[in-house]
This record gives C-alpha cells, structure tokens and sequence, in this order.
C-alpha cells in the first residue's frame, strides 16, 4: 500500500497518562528488531480530535527532547506517530525518533514521513513499513 504523504508537520507534544507514562500504540518488530511508538500531535485540535469522546485520563504534554532522547537509548526502532486521528486507526505515519529530534532542534516546520503503520487485527497491533 502507497500512501501519498511524504512529509508532516512536525510535532510538539506526546500523549501522556497516568504516572507520566507516554502512549502509543503496538507495533510488531521491524526486520527482526523491536520497535517502539508514541503518539505526537502538532497543536491542541489534532490532541482533542484523537481523544474524541473517550473517557481515558490521557493529556498532551510537550515532546521535549529528553522523552526523545531516552527513547533513544532503546534498542531498536523509536518512531513518533504524527497527527493520528483516534487509537484505532487502520493506517498511521510516523517519523523517527532521530527526525524528530533534529526537526525540532533546527526549528523546522515540517520533518519527513519515514515509517506507515498498517493495523493488523489478527496481531492486534501495527505492522511497519519504511515509507
């Protein structure tokens, strides 16, 4: 499956719950190595358009680089899903967690769509493709 986005704004705030843990969804291993996400939102209507009508404590709290650069220190891939629309989507994009970082550190506006997420129901959770 080709998706037509190739870049995205870049963005300033992760999804955080309780005890300050950052959310994201399931992500199966890329090419035999583990792979991490968390959800990122450029500005508050792309965070309310996410959390909907649900009732779950989650709150935006600012992507600074020290969530990004402890991300950093994990094996395998890191990836920060841009703008997802709801927790149950069928396609996301994200950015890794490298572009993210220097995207935000140069003041960039905008940073390259590196991986599509694609949900597999059958593994409850997304497989990633290199964009």
């Amino acid at each position: 499956m080709q998706l037509i986005t190739s870049v995205a704004t870049t963005p300033r705030y992760a999804l955080i719950a309780e005890a300050n843990r950052l959310l994201g969804p399931a992500c199966l291993e890329f090419e035999t190595e583990p792979c991490t996400a968390i959800y990122g939102f450029t500005n508050r209507d792309a965070y309310d358009r996410f959390r909907g009508d649900s009732p779950n404590s989650w709150r935006p709290y600012p992507l600074v680089s020290r969530h990004i650069e402890r991300m950093l220190t994990q094996p395998g891939l890191q990836l920060v899903v841009l703008d997802a629309c709801g927790p149950d989507e069928p396609s996301l994009v994200a950015g890794t967690a490298e572009g993210v970082l220097a995207a935000q550190a140069n003041g960039a506006e905008q940073l390259s769509v590196a991986h599509y997420l694609l949900f597999l129901p059958e593994a409850h959770a997304y497989q990633v493709e290199q964009a």
